[in-house]
């Protein structure tokens, strides 16, 4: 969600966006798209940075297309209000995670697999469509009802 053809529009896209990465360079460019808040994770751990910016309020949607050791920290990221999503997106640490069953029955969260790489086949439009697919699997009009009218924290890295 920090990479993409130019700023965040808060008309259409009014959530807080809290983006995280390993570099300052990274970051950098996450706050030139519009993150309202950002997260070196090789400086501090996610889970206090997340719950310091969102006063203790975690995630309802985190967008996750790195895998790996920070997976375990996004999981420790989400809301525990039972309605948040887990967006898992890619394996780019070239790490894939295990996961403990545990944590999503504990917070009650929704894991996602987006799989927006196999839209890239179909050409521009399909990559446009796997875009859009991963913003409407964190909104609220798909399979369980986040509180209205859009999540109100949101962490991508």
């Amino acid at each position: 969600m920090c990479r993409g053809r130019g700023k965040r529009d808060r008309s259409t896209w009014p959530a807080e966006v809290i983006a995280a990465a390993s570099s300052d360079d990274k970051l950098e460019m996450c706050k030139k798209l519009g993150a309202d808040y950002v997260v070196n994770y090789s400086k501090q751990k996610l889970k206090d940075a997340v719950g310091e910016i969102t006063k203790g309020e975690f995630c309802d949607v985190i967008y996750d297309p790195v895998g790996g050791e920070i997976f375990d920290q996004c999981v420790r990221c989400v809301t525990p209000k039972g309605y948040a999503r887990l967006l898992v997106v890619g394996f780019a640490s070239g790490t894939i995670p295990k996961f403990g069953i545990n944590m999503a029955l504990i917070k009650g969260f929704d894991l996602v697999g987006v799989r927006s790489g196999a839209q890239l086949g179909l050409g521009p439009r399909g990559a446009n469509l796997g875009e859009s697919r991963s913003l409407q699997l964190g909104s609220s009009k798909q399979k369980r009802a986040i509180p209205p009218p859009w999540p109100r924290h949101i962490l991508c890295h």
